[in-house]
């Protein structure tokens, strides 16, 4: 997918790779459903040869030796520049390389109907509109533990959000079933917000 040699550098592949992402990228293509496939292959391919273990168990074994790894399956560009963030950072100026314990969440869009004339439109207006929004806990300040109560490491990943297991001579990692890849668990809840 990236054409480069077996043998090629991290430095190569980052440079393959971001000629091709940049060719296939979605703002560049608009309409072209298939630039858009080939730029999620293209990013794919770049996160199996960017990863030293992903790599050699490709290098040994072709596509099959990467079963249970996670590879793919972006739910859209967002998941795509999070899981790149070195390399959009480096020419698109953002991603970024914050650490699991600095990533933050974000929040769902908002989202509300205005209905505008066609004056309004042309003339331009000003409407007041009234969005409904989630705050804070009291109860819980936001933490969403119960009071008193501490959010803990996940026993079964030690706090990494993922597990591994060795099947022969390879060890798999997936994400760990428990804590579902946070790294932590909540025993307790907050009863008001769940």
């Amino acid at each position: 997918m990236l054409g480069v040699h077996p043998d090629a550098t991290l430095d190569e592949i980052k440079s393959a790779y971001r000629q091709l992402a940049l060719r296939f990228h979605p703002d560049r293509n608009p309409v072209n459903k298939t630039a858009e496939e080939e730029f999620k292959r293209v990013s794919e391919a770049y996160q199996v040869l960017s990863d030293p273990e992903k790599r050699k168990l490709y290098d040994l074994y072709g596509p099959d030796g990467l079963n249970g790894f996670e590879v793919g399956g972006f739910g859209g560009f967002e998941d795509i520049f999070r899981s790149f963030g070195d390399i959009f950072e480096d020419f698109f100026g953002f991603g970024g390389r914050r650490g699991r314990a600095e990533r933050s969440h974000t929040g769902a869009d908002v989202r509300t109907t205005v209905t505008l004339t066609l004056e309004e439109v042309l003339t331009g207006v000003d409407k007041e509109i009234t969005v409904e929004r989630r705050i804070l806990c009291s109860r819980c300040r936001g933490e969403g533990v119960e009071p008193g109560t501490k959010i803990q490491t996940c026993n079964a990943c030690g706090g990494r959000g993922q597990v591994s297991q060795r099947r022969g001579m390879l060890r798999v990692f997936t994400t760990c079933s428990l804590c579902r890849g946070a790294g932590s668990v909540v025993p307790h809840p907050c009863e008001a917000c769940g």
